[in-house]
């Protein structure tokens, strides 16, 4: 199984659903990106986030009562250093066996075609490059 650690803040950021990366979203793209053996657009992420949380949660059940609920802001990087304190700067994360797994279970949601649900087909633009 392909394994890679992780900041604590890449992985409460999709358990929680608050943006705690210290790398910011680009956090959240890379641990999604791992989990999924794939690369997700913009779009795709909220998608990702809901798949990807009860994953990540069979593997670090302690993370399923982390509550972020008074996270903001202001206090996201106060609010993260506590959590690393007491659970740890970093997890191992194992990546989901197959490839592309998130593409076999919502196919919908993949790039262009979730584009075109997303926004409707006649806003949707292709570019060939």
């Amino acid at each position: 199984m392909d394994t890679r650690e992780f900041d604590l803040g890449d992985v409460l950021s999709v358990t929680t659903g608050k943006l705690v990366s210290p790398r910011h979203i680009q956090g959240v793209y890379d641990i999604l990106d791992f989990l999924f053996s794939t690369n997700f657009w913009t779009h795709e992420l909220p998608a990702a986030c809901a798949a990807a949380r009860p994953v990540l949660i069979a593997q670090y059940p302690d993370l399923a009562g982390v509550d972020a609920t008074s996270v903001d802001a202001d206090n996201w990087r106060d609010w993260l250093d506590q959590q690393k304190a007491a659970l740890g700067a970093t997890r191992m994360v194992t990546a989901i066996e197959g490839h592309n797994q998130f593409s076999a279970q919502y196919p919908g949601a993949r790039a262009l075609q979730g584009a075109i649900d997303l926004a409707g087909e006649e806003k949707v633009i292709v570019a060939v490059v």
